[in-house]
């Protein structure tokens, strides 16, 4: 995440509201407890490990496949996987085909309107925070 690391008594707030923003983790909690599942990687960027609870017997790898088909489809032909966030938490969030119409006019309206802060954006050493 491109933000600061919660403090340790508002991560399980933190970490409900989250979830509830991106569909495909219904059911997920933290891997570990609080202060083991959230690591900072630099100032102002850090990342939080979640699980799902595993039946406790009679997984196949198929029923994994299809468990994570569900949350996070394979995107393309690549085999990588990619939680989108929803834009209102009880409806699925838009196709990969309209997040990367929005990403384009985004980015187009960016360069027409504020060409400064396009130029400063696209060549800067640090990646640019796009989602919440």
């Amino acid at each position: 995440m491109n933000e600061e690391t919660p403090s340790p008594q508002d991560r399980k707030t933190w970490t409900q509201g989250f979830i509830a923003r991106y569909r495909g983790l219904e059911g997920a909690e933290l891997w570990c407890n609080d202060k083991e599942a959230f690591e900072e990687v630099r100032p102002g960027r850090f990342g939080v490990e979640l699980c799902w609870p595993a039946p406790s017997t009679g997984v196949q790898e198929a029923d994994i496949v299809e468990f994570f088909d569900v949350r996070a489809p394979v995107y393309r032909f690549n085999d990588h996987r990619y939680l989108r966030p929803a834009f209102e938490p009880a409806k699925s969030p838009p196709s990969p085909l309209m997040s990367w119409w929005l990403l384009l006019y985004s980015f187009s309206m960016l360069a027409r309107y504020e060409p400064r802060k396009w130029t400063d954006a696209s060549t800067s050493t640090s990646p640019p925070t796009l989602l919440p």
